[in-house]
């Protein structure tokens, strides 16, 4: 019987669910949702109300667990409908205050009653209903505690009005299908397995594992025709550009890849190392690629004999020079020497002019 009555709540919770979204599609192209939602929700309420309550002296949702009000001021009578009183009372208190309730917390909320000073009245009617609304919230706990234990009244409303959900009728047998509940109750348990499990799992990871047990570990298309200058994960790519930006090698192969190709492989691979694309070796890591100088040792010992002959070279040029440099200071002495007896020659003959000129003049 608790069972039933809890289930008969919450079915006419999900009822007027239901109807509340049909009535808001209704008046989706109207702008009057926003403006009159407490009305149309207790309009709504009133009319359920009658339709059930009123007329048949149970919910649909208690209809539907075979349930029905019985008044249980007259204890002695077993099927005593509850009276026009108590159905009134009912309906005022769970439409009509509701709908009151509704407006008076959109109205304190609006206007800001709870931020007025304290002196105000309006101030002290919203703390006047919290400390109200805290009492309600108490004495629905306590009354739901004395429900479960004696299963009488579902509700203070109940309890107040002294009417109690009864079996409708007593002779009906309950044929109820647990299959259903069954299999809710199982996907229910599975969803919460997946929900606790699927974070702890690295789904990646796994993939690999499982593409790598069933596939072949060494790839078959290898990239090693490609020159040195291209990188074979541009190229596997497409990509536009396929020379090696800012080359790096692994360590265990030696091939060049870009930075940014490489890390990012060997990063997906999480440690379990990624296969080159141009040889198949299992990379782990890579380092950055230095080129190398073309010259070994013995090309070494050769330069050094080169730049010797380069040195002789130069001694015997410098000799050249200082041999040049001499000849040209003794070609400048006898120039100078030459000149000295071509002025001597001159002189001589004018001598032997002037004497010939004075021998006639005697």
């Amino acid at each position: 019987m608790r069972v039933n009555q809890l289930d008969a709540e919450l079915l006419d919770e999900e009822l007027f669910g239901l109807l509340q979204s049909q009535l808001w599609n209704a008046f989706k192209y109207w702008n009057i949702k926003d403006t009159y939602t407490p009305e149309l929700q207790a309009l709504l309420r009133v009319a359920l109300f009658k339709l059930s309550i009123w007329d048949r002296d149970a919910s649909y949702g208690a209809m539907l667990q075979n349930l029905k009000y019985r008044d249980e001021r007259n204890s002695g009578l077993v099927s005593a409908r509850p009276s026009r009183s108590q159905k009134l009372l009912y309906g005022l208190i769970t439409v009509g205050g509701r709908y009151a309730w509704t407006k008076t917390e959109l109205l304190m909320t609006r206007e800001g009653w709870g931020e007025l000073s304290e002196d105000t009245w309006r101030n002290r009617i919203y703390r006047a209903l919290q400390q109200l609304t805290t009492i309600h919230s108490a004495l629905s706990t306590v009354n739901f505690l004395i429900f479960l234990h004696k299963g009488a009244y579902r509700t203070l409303v109940d309890r107040l009005l002294r009417m109690r959900l009864v079996p409708a009728t007593r002779n009906l047998s309950r044929q109820v299908s647990f299959d259903f509940l069954n299999r809710q109750l199982v996907w229910h348990a599975f969803t919460e397995f997946l929900l606790f499990i699927l974070p702890l799992l690295r789904l990646p990871r796994l993939k690999r594992k499982i593409v790598r047990f069933i596939a072949p570990k060494t790839p078959t298309n290898l990239l090693g025709f490609l020159p040195e200058r291209t990188c074979a994960v541009c190229y596997s790519e497409n990509a536009a550009n396929t020379d090696i930006q800012n080359a790096y090698e692994t360590v265990e192969c030696s091939h060049r890849y870009c930075y940014v190709c490489l890390m990012s492989k060997i990063r997906i691979e999480e440690g379990e190392g990624w296969n080159c694309l141009r040889c198949g070796t299992l990379v782990r890591s890579g380092k950055q690629w230095i080129e190398k100088c073309d010259v070994d040792l013995g090309t070494h010992d050769e330069v050094e004999d080169k730049s010797g002959e380069s040195d002789v070279d130069e001694d015997e040029v410098e000799e050249a020079d200082s041999d040049v440099g001499s000849g040209s200071d003794e070609s400048d002495g006898d120039g100078e020497v030459e000149v000295d007896s071509a002025s001597d020659f001159d002189s001589d003959i004018n001598g032997e002019d002037v004497q010939s000129e004075a021998e006639l003049a005697e």
